[in-house]
Parts: C-alpha cells; structure tokens; sequence
C-alpha cells in the first residue's frame, strides 16, 4: 500500500467518525492487533508500563469493552451514551514511508452525553499509525486531556 498524507489524515477523521457513530466493531478494526488506546494522566507521561494512567487498553481490553457496551444485559450502559467527536485538521507529524510509520496531532473537543446529563472535554490526540497488510492501522492512540489531572466524572466511552 503506498500511503499518501490524505490517507493518514482521512484515517483520523473515520475514527472518530466511525466511534461517534456507534459502530464499535469497525471501529475496532482500524486498531493494529498490538495497538494501545492511552489516556495519560500527565502530559509529560512517557510509558504507560511504569506509571498511572486515566485507562490504557490493548485491542483484547478494547474488543471486550465494545463486547459489554453491546451487551443486552449490561444494565449499567442504559440508557445509553451518545458522543461526539469535534477535531481541528490533523497535523501530520512523521510521514515515514520507508519506515512504516506515521503520526497524527489532532486538537479536540468531545462531548458525551447519558440520559441527563453531559460531560465535554478537551484535549489533543496523538495517533501512530502503520501498514499492516493492505491497510493504514492504529498502533497508538494516545489522548492527552487538558484537565487530566483533575478529578474528572464518569466517562462512559472513549474520549
């Protein structure tokens, strides 16, 4: 697969796309079988290995969250959450071809709502990306929230 810029900057925006649009299973799709979905809880966070997080999941955990969101006795997720998803253009940070790597910075705002009530972040997503196979994947997907270090309420899907 040669991979353009436009095909790196269209993967960011079908993500969110794709998540907003409640279509988990194919939005599990465009994760890499070792991907990462990281929400740090300090912008100079460097590993998720060795230090806390807000929640950092692999594709297994990722694939069992939209399992149980799904789920028709997961009385917990009724009523269920809505999101959406508002990003600034993303900025193409790596464009290495040659070396099968490619990075995202995308400026956000998120907004979720439950029943109620509604919970609105902010923040920047840092997506790595790699071909595997004949398609562009998520290997990283890291969101730094503005306030990740305050107490934050109950965030029913992923920002």
């Amino acid at each position: 697969m040669n991979v353009t810029r436009d095909d790196v900057v269209t993967l960011v925006y079908r993500e969110a796309e794709l998540f907003d649009d409640a279509a988990f299973e194919a939005w599990l799709e465009l994760f890499a079988d070792d991907a990462i979905y990281w929400l740090p809880m300090r912008a100079d966070q460097v590993d998720h290995r060795v230090e806390q997080s807000i929640t950092c999941e692999d594709r297994l955990l990722l694939s069992i969250r939209v399992e149980r969101y799904r789920g028709p006795r997961t009385w917990s997720h009724r009523p269920q959450a809505r999101c959406q998803h508002v990003l600034q253009a993303p900025r193409i940070d790596v464009f290495a071809p040659a070396d099968n790597h490619f990075q995202t910075r995308t400026a956000f705002f998120y907004v979720e709502t439950r029943g109620d009530t509604s919970v609105t972040l902010a923040g920047r997503v840092t997506h790595r990306l790699r071909v595997a196979g004949e398609h562009l994947r998520i290997v990283e997907k890291r969101v730094d929230l503005v306030n990740a270090g305050a107490a934050l309420p109950p965030i029913y899907l992923l920002p």
